[in-house]
């Protein structure tokens, strides 16, 4: 059973979450050079990339969900002393995954015209989801890269193929959005082909670091190279609850943007423009909570609740100190953080968007709290509980506010804002007081 120091569990969990930060800043930031680069071209282009990557990203965080079933499990073997042998079937898993929701993605590009009423819009953006829907098949490979070598702890290299991906993903963008380098200007369809491209130059990037680092390397060909239906269903049980929770939290986001929509284009620009505001400052806290699961699946599979203990107060710490930090900087800039996304000529999105990134100061710390916690409880795999709880707080509380405040009271898209500030704030404290019932048990169980 190992023990650490509190001190050098924060390097560990530094040294952990720092790639994966990186590596989220890097999709993050591809997804805002979409965004400001569509911007410049034509704001009803860049209107419909939300749009069709709103519909996009409801399923295809379901995928990531079974991934990250994958690295829960060989966290916990690995505490155990077991070997994993997973990654065949934690392909095989996400391949069938990643087939069945990129049909219902390409299926879901008739519905657009029923939750739309702006016709230019929803043409491009139909487009740009049929794009979508093709690159969830290379993504189903990259994912099970990513979270195979995370479960051992491996996060570093796994980054930086990553981050090569989203690097040559921008500089596709600039060619085909604009027409450059030889190719016509293509606007939004442009940004899709971008992004399937990108996925297959990350894949080869992950191919090439296999090869050539025997870390990587050895791990992988340790394997035997056979897959087993078992396996999968394990990775299913584990990761489709997972899925179920980022499903309900991303959905949530993504009605209200559907709705916001129908309030106009230029108070769903500028909700777009807070949201990814809001989800770049979060990196570091996805890192830590991805960290967390790691960490929290060795010391379960370890029986360690000593490690686990401090594990719990160490990441509150990291979170609630970077969380009031980041507030403080939305409030400081808000005035400026949305110019980067707007000609001079679209001033109501942005007056919108500066009152919107003030909002999203308020919510950064219970944010942060509630996914530093989920990400705890993965790593011991309680996954279906907190599951029903996120459920019920995004669906019957925050949605219903955010609306209530929205429509009847006629705050526009402020009121959907405060409601998520409200509806983050339930949710910190019940998952709160869900871990604490899991860490009250596991005492009891390990001694």
């Amino acid at each position: 059973m190992s023990t650490i120091s509190s001190k050098e569990q924060l390097k560990q969990l530094f040294k952990l979450a720092v790639p994966v930060s990186l590596g989220q800043a890097g999709n993050i930031i591809a997804n805002m050079t979409d965004s400001a680069m569509l911007g410049k071209y034509d704001s009803d282009h860049m209107v419909a990339s939300v749009l069709g990557f709103q519909v996009f990203i409801i399923l295809f965080i379901i995928q990531i969900g079974v991934s990250i079933g994958l690295t829960t499990i060989i966290a916990q073997k690995e505490g155990e002393g077991n070997e994993s042998n997973l990654f065949y079937s934690g392909l095989v898993a996400n391949l069938i995954a990643g087939l069945l929701f990129a049909t219902v993605t390409f299926l879901s590009i008739f519905l657009l015209p029923y939750i739309n009423p702006e016709e230019s819009v929803v043409e491009l953006a139909q487009i740009y989801l049929a794009q979508m829907a093709i690159s969830m098949i290379p993504m189903s490979v990259l994912l099970t890269f990513k979270q195979y070598f995370e479960g051992f702890s491996l996060t570093l290299w796994v980054t930086i193929a990553t981050i090569i991906g989203n690097l040559i993903n921008i500089l596709f963008n600039y060619w085909f959005i604009f027409g450059h380098a030889g190719f016509p200007a293509m606007g939004i369809e442009g940004a899709g082909w971008a992004t399937i491209l990108s996925k297959f130059v990350s894949i080869a990037a992950f191919l090439i670091i296999i090869r050539f680092l025997p870390k990587y390397k050895s791990r992988l060909f340790k394997e035997r190279r056979i897959w087993k239906w078992e396996e999968c269903k394990q990775i299913f049980k584990v990761g489709l609850p997972i899925g179920g929770q980022m499903f309900v939290e991303v959905t949530a986001f993504c009605i209200a943007g559907l709705m916001i929509g129908f309030i106009g284009k230029e108070a769903l620009g500028a909700h777009n423009v807070a949201l990814q505001y809001a989800g770049l400052t979060f990196l570091l806290v996805t890192g830590i909570s991805s960290a967390s699961t790691i960490l929290a699946g060795n010391y379960f599979g370890e029986r360690n609740f000593l490690m686990m203990s401090r594990l719990i107060k160490n990441s509150l710490l990291i979170v609630v100190v970077y969380e009031i930090c980041t507030s403080l900087i939305f409030i400081i800039f808000a005035d400026e953080l949305p110019k980067l996304f707007f000609k001079e000529n679209d001033m109501e999105m942005l007056l919108i968007s500066i009152t919107l990134i003030k909002f999203a100061a308020l919510f950064q710390i219970p944010d942060g709290i509630q996914n530093m916690i989920q990400g705890i409880l993965r790593g011991v795999q309680d996954v279906k509980v907190p599951m029903f709880i996120v459920s019920i707080v995004h669906y019957t509380f925050t949605l219903f506010l955010g609306w209530l405040l929205a429509f009847p009271l006629k705050m526009g898209v402020v009121g959907f804002w405060i409601g998520f500030v409200a509806g983050l704030s339930i949710l910190a404290l019940l998952l709160y007081i869900r871990l604490n019932h899991i860490i009250k048990k596991m005492k009891v169980t390990f001694e």
